[in-house]
């Protein structure tokens, strides 16, 4: 039987993992009853650079035009990170022929039509499986294992930068600033981990998801977002001592009217699933009208469990060749719900305040119609409030405001009645 040619494009953590997976785990693909996976041709900057793959050397080029014009190759698996050259060698690859499997979620969430265009037209198929939460076989789940289901919502922790830090900060004490500094040493975070903290590298996962989820097309930038960085140890203290853990959830929920997206640090109950998930574990917690409800947990990142993914479209692809879905089955139609932020409803909010607060707080809590739940004062006021309108919380805060009270942190507290309920 004739092997199966494949390129890879980008030679570093993941496609080195790569190469070693496909070295070490040929007996499994025949076993799967797929072709022999065969790299053709490995895509780098710098050929003569070390890569530490004796075996790899002699496949090594930086001539892109090498791989789309040798009709042996099958599959170009695309590992690089910048967007726009990354998209424009997706979109050569699926031009010459060529099936595309990718790990770049910037590229599948914020260019998705026109790349699923490209692969529609050509008859070829793009997978993605790495693209979101790494060993979690989440898009095949939501394309296959649960294409019978509706499914209308679901909460998750899809960035292991994150969640690393702030288990860092919960379970050793120590602050923001080393948390992400050990996050860096290890290699969990980059050297600007803004994309990380700040929500931009979930908000591209949780738009994949909620795409083939709610079978529409959902741009990141739509997807509101809250940084992690404001926590500090103060709120994850105030967190426990209110029965809670800070975590960097990602949400979306459908209604009739509308869906809610958003990336956020909030406050779980500890005993919920998604709460015990710590270090850089992902998981996604779904709910499924015939399967009800289900928690993924697995491993988000690093080259092993990126490989993973990667291998799983790669093998079947080999199997299933020209009968493969063009294009991966994502969907071709724009957002027709419109979308709105979870993070300014009905619902109780984690405030930490001024310690001069506290006097008058309960009062001003009062006055605006927002149940003041719990409160605690040491050095700053934390309290948790429940607000029916978000409009009276604005009102508390621009009260605050008024008398010169700083509000230092605030963020969603999500109790059971915004979570899936466990």
């Amino acid at each position: 039987m004739r092997p199966f040619y494949i390129a890879l494009l980008g030679f570093g953590t993941v496609g080195q993992a790569v190469w070693d997976a496909i070295q070490t785990n040929r007996p499994h693909a025949a076993a799967n009853g797929a072709r022999q996976i065969v790299i053709k041709r490995i895509l780098v900057r710098d050929t003569n650079k070390d890569y530490r793959r004796a075996d790899a050397k002699m496949l090594l080029t930086d001539d892109y035009q090498t791989i789309l014009k040798d009709a042996d190759i099958d599959v170009v698996v695309a590992l690089t990170g910048a967007d726009r050259a990354a998209l424009n060698y997706m979109i050569a690859a699926l031009q010459a022929g060529k099936h595309v499997v990718t790990a770049n979620k910037a590229v599948v969430a914020k260019y998705s039509e026109q790349l699923f265009a490209v692969a529609r037209q050509q008859g070829r198929a793009c997978y993605f499986e790495a693209s979101v939460a790494a060993a979690i076989p989440i898009i095949g789940l939501l394309r296959d294992g649960l294409a019978a289901n509706q499914i209308d919502s679901c909460d998750g922790i899809l960035n292991g930068t994150s969640n690393y830090i702030l288990s860092q900060m919960a379970h050793n004490q120590m602050s923001y600033q080393t948390a992400l500094c050990k996050a860096q040493q290890l290699g969990y975070a980059e050297a600007n981990p803004v994309g990380d903290v700040d929500g931009d590298d979930a908000a591209n996962k949780l738009a994949i998801v909620g795409s083939l989820m709610f079978k529409q097309i959902i741009h990141p930038q739509t997807i509101a977002r809250q940084s992690i960085a404001t926590v500090e140890i103060v709120d994850i203290e105030a967190a426990r001592a209110f029965g809670y853990v800070i975590k960097p959830i990602a949400t979306a929920k459908r209604t009739d009217a509308e869906l809610a997206l958003a990336v956020y640090p909030a406050l779980l109950p500890l005993d919920h699933p998604l709460g015990q998930v710590d270090d850089s574990f992902n998981a996604l917690s779904i709910v499924g009208d015939l399967a009800d409800k289900m928690t993924f947990i697995g491993r988000g990142a690093g080259g092993s469990a990126t490989a993973s993914a990667v291998l799983a479209d790669l093998l079947s692809i080999a199997r299933h060749g020209e009968h493969l879905p063009q294009g991966a089955n994502y969907p071709v139609a724009s957002v027709s719900l419109p979308i709105c932020s979870p993070l300014q409803r009905a619902g109780t909010f984690y405030l930490r305040l001024d310690r001069h607060a506290a006097s008058c707080f309960a009062d001003i809590c009062r006055s605006a119609g927002v149940a003041l739940l719990k409160s605690a004062t040491e050095n700053d006021l934390v309290a948790l409030v429940y607000c029916t309108d978000y409009g009276d919380l604005t009102t508390v805060l621009a009260e605050l405001k008024r008398r010169d009270l700083a509000v230092h942190n605030c963020f969603i507290t999500c109790c059971s009645s915004r979570l899936i309920d466990f």
